[in-house]
């Protein structure tokens, strides 16, 4: 915010050129604002104008560049004299940071959606999309299938190891009932051949 003194006194930023002494030395304070507002405050004992309307006293009133002012009805306001804000070139500034901001998103949103930039992500979505439905992705399925195999293998040899263990009692009991049908077959033979031997040796009658 800057302020400009007007008045007759020297000092003052803007010096109206009064002989009658009517201005006085400090006449009126002009305040312009950050955004181009502008006010103008009376201390003066003769009054300052608005537009042919008399201001109260040290009580802060709006004005722009198209009002006229009067000071005691001796002279009025020239506006060339205050420098002219330069609050378009502020938001000037600002449009083209806030347009440069929204070029950026848009090519950094643009650059996301683009396929070719990311060729992969087909794959992947298929890949999570069978994850969702309880498939396993295709770079996991030999693993699935080799340890089910692996399993398998397994119960067929614990299958056969217990299959073997049990035949062979079988084995070993059929050997026995055959050596036992063995040696009754030969206590068979031996029994009737001792009975023809001594029929064979019996003595003969005399004189037969």
């Amino acid at each position: 915010m800057k302020s400009y003194s007007i008045g007759r006194d020297l000092g003052c930023d803007i010096v109206m050129n009064d002989h009658t002494d009517v201005i006085s030395r400090r006449h009126a304070v002009l305040t312009v604002s950050s955004s181009g507002k502008m006010t103008i405050t009376d201390q003066s004992s003769n009054g300052t104008y608005v537009n042919g309307i008399k201001i109260s006293p040290n009580v802060p009133v709006p004005v722009t560049r198209k009002d006229s002012v009067s000071f005691a009805h001796v002279t009025t306001l020239d506006w060339n004299m205050i420098p002219k804000s330069r609050t378009w070139v502020t938001y000037l500034i600002i449009a083209l940071a806030v347009a440069a901001l929204a070029a950026l998103l848009v090519l950094f949103l643009t650059r996301e959606r683009n396929p070719n930039d990311y060729p992969n992500t087909n794959v992947i979505a298929t890949d999570t999309i069978k994850e969702k439905e309880g498939q396993s992705p295709a770079v996991t399925a030999p693993a699935a299938d080799s340890t089910k195999t692996d399993t398998v293998k397994q119960k067929q040899d614990t299958i056969k190891d217990s299959s073997s263990k049990v035949s062979t009692p079988k084995k070993q009991t059929s050997k026995d009932n055959k050596t036992k049908e063995k040696e009754k077959n030969e206590k068979k033979d031996n029994t009737p051949k001792a009975k023809n031997d001594s029929v064979q040796h019996k003595p003969r009658p005399i004189g037969v």
